[in-house]
């Protein structure tokens, strides 16, 4: 790696068309961004041009670090049922082992961190009662914060 590596705005902007877009880690798989090689964590975007409903899961490993560039995102902790709010300005971790389940709304955009990187999603089943809150129309969704 250079003593200091770049990837340009413009490049960033045209491959967030592509959805979730990876600016360092070890990727195992291709993307529209050419990427920082970091062996030691990832850092992406992820950007929702619609409404998505994301995988439950939880990771073995990774701590996931994230912060609302724009939009809204509603995590929900399966263990206890806590629902997080989250809007633009707002930073938030979610701790390793964690099992969730997140609702994005169209035009969201989260910057994010995993350390340490890796793809160490484990699928995680939904009860009814969480699957209705995960496919709840937008406009049910409840003010932000």
């Amino acid at each position: 790696m250079e003593p200091i590596s770049v990837i340009r705005d413009q490049d960033i902007r045209a491959a967030l068309g592509e959805g979730r877009q990876y600016l360092a880690g070890a990727l195992s798989e291709p993307q529209a961004l050419r990427h920082l090689h970091d062996d030691e964590l990832e850092v992406g975007i992820s950007a929702y041009p619609v409404d998505t409903l994301d995988a439950p899961h939880r990771h073995e490993r990774a701590r996931e670090y994230q912060f609302v560039i724009a939009g809204r995102i509603d995590i929900l902790e399966l263990d206890s049922g806590t629902e997080h709010r989250l809007g633009a300005g707002d930073f938030y971790v979610i701790e390793r082992g964690t099992a969730y389940a997140q609702r994005a709304a169209a035009g969201t955009k989260v910057l994010f961190w995993k350390n340490p990187g890796g793809n160490d999603k484990v699928p995680v089943e939904l009860t009814s009662e969480q699957r209705a809150w995960q496919h709840l129309p937008r406009a049910a969704w409840g003010a932000s914060r």
